[in-house]
C-alpha cells in the first residue's frame, strides 16, 4: 500500500504544485472509498454530468491514476472523446458501487501523507497539514470538497472510473460515436492471447447493456483437426459454425443462440443465448478472420510483449499450460495475426 500512495501523492504534487491539505486528503479519501456515497439514481447521474460537461473549456488533463483501481476522468477529456454522458455515467457508477474502503486503511494512509510532507516532498508545510488533520480527524474523517485555490487554479471536472478503464476509452469513444451516427454497432476484440481482451469485454459490457460472444466457445471439434486445416493460419477456430452461427444473424440484426464448444470435454455443453441489441461484443483471438468478411463496425487489436504474455499465462493457468501455448498456440496465434495482418486494426496495448 505504501508504495502506490506514495507514487500517486507524488504525481499529483507535480501536476497541481498549489495543492492544498484538503486537495490530498480527498484524492486519499478517493483511493479508499471511491465516491459511492455521492452516487445517486442513473438517471440524475447522467442529467448533472451532462449540465457540468456543457460549456467547459477545450484542454484540460486527460484521466490521471487516484490508485487503489481508480481514476479520475476529466470531462474536457470526456468531451474530446465524445463520449456520451451515460457511458461516462455508467463508468463512474461502475466505481462507485464497489466495496467500500475501511477508516483504519484510510488512516494509515493519511500517515504516510503526514510522513511525504514531514519530508518536503509535498507542496505545503507539516504545520500547515498538522492543523488540517487536527480537525478533519475530530469530525470523523467526513468526504471533503477541493480547497478553494486548487478549483481556482486548476477547475477540477471530473469522475471517478475503474482504472482498467482508461486503456479503453477508444473503445468506448468508437462505439458511441457509432451508436450516435447509426443506433447499433458490432464491436471485434481479437489480438493476442493473455492481451485482456476477455477482461475488457467484461468491463464494457455493461456501458450498453451489451451481450459478449466467446471465440473460445468455437475452437475445432477434434474431428475436424486435420493436419491440413491446423496448417492454415487461423485453421484451429471453427470459423464455418461461426459464420453461420453468429455472423450471418449479427448481419441481419436479429437474436440467436449458438452452440458452446468445451475445449474440457471436447464436445458442445449448451447453448448461449444472444439477443438482439444496440451493441453485440465479439471478444477471441480469430474473430476477425476474413473468412468472415466485414460483418463488424468497429475493431481492435489487442497486443502485449511476449515476456509479459508469458507471465500472465503462467499466473493464469500454470507451468505446464504455459508449455502448450509457447509450443503451440501462440505460434499458431501469430501465424494468423501475420497472415491477415490482424494487427492493422486500432491498437489497444
Amino acid at each position: 500500500m505504501s508504495n502506490e500512495i506514495t507514487e500517486v501523492l507524488r504525481f499529483h504534487a507535480g501536476r497541481y504544485p498549489d495543492m492544498r491539505p484538503c486537495d490530498a486528503v480527498k484524492l486519499l479519501y478517493q483511493n479508499e472509498f471511491g465516491s459511492g456515497h455521492m452516487l445517486p439514481d442513473e438517471p440524475v447521474c447522467v442529467r448533472r454530468i451532462s449540465t457540468e460537461r456543457h460549456g467547459l473549456p477545450s484542454g484540460g488533463y486527460p484521466s490521471e491514476p487516484v490508485g487503489n483501481g481508480l481514476a479520475r476522468l476529466y470531462l474536457q477529456e470526456a468531451n474530446r472523446l465524445c463520449l456520451s454522458s451515460r457511458s461516462v455515467g455508467r463508468m463512474f457508477r461502475a466505481a462507485s458501487l464497489r466495496e467500500s474502503g475501511s477508516r483504519t486503511a484510510f488512516v494509515e494512509k493519511l500517515w504516510i501523507l503526514r510522513r511525504m510532507t514531514e519530508e518536503g516532498q509535498l507542496p505545503f508545510a507539516k504545520e500547515e497539514l498538522d492543523e488540517y488533520l487536527r480537525g478533519y480527524i475530530a469530525d470523523g474523517c467526513p468526504a471533503v470538497s477541493h480547497s478553494e485555490t486548487y478549483r481556482e487554479r486548476y477547475a477540477p471536472a471530473y469522475r471517478l472510473i475503474p482504472e482498467r478503464l482508461v486503456r479503453l476509452l477508444p473503445v468506448v469513444s468508437r462505439v458511441d460515436g457509432l451508436l450516435s451516427t447509426q443506433g447499433r454497432a458490432v464491436v471485434v476484440l481479437d489480438g493476442r492471447c493473455a492481451s485482456g481482451k476477455s477482461s475488457a469485454a467484461e468491463l464494457l459490457a455493461p456501458l450498453w447493456n451489451a451481450p459478449v460472444v466467446h471465440m473460445d466457445d468455437f475452437f475445432l471439434p477434434k474431428s475436424l483437426r486435420t493436419p491440413e486445416r491446423l496448417a492454415e493460419p487461423g485453421g484451429n477456430v471453427h470459423y464455418e459454425r461461426f459464420r453461420e452461427e453468429v455472423v450471418l444473424p449479427l448481419s441481419e440484426d436479429r437474436p440467436f443462440s449458438y452452440r458452446v464448444f468445451s475445449c474440457r470435454t471436447g464436445d458442445y455443453s449448451g447453448t448461449r443465448e444472444i439477443p438482439r441489441s444496440e451493441v453485440v461484443i465479439v471478444e477471441g483471438a480469430y474473430s476477425l478472420h476474413p473468412y468472415f468478411g466485414s460483418y463488424e463496425d468497429a475493431a481492435f487489436f489487442f497486443d502485449i510483449n511476449p515476456e509479459e504474455q508469458l507471465r500472465r499465462i503462467r499466473r493464469r493457468d500454470g507451468e505446464q499450460a504455459l508449455a502448450a501455448f509457447r509450443d503451440r498456440w501462440i505460434p499458431m496465434e501469430n501465424r494468423y495475426i501475420r497472415e491477415y495482418r490482424i494487427d492493422s486494426a486500432e491498437r489497444i496495448d
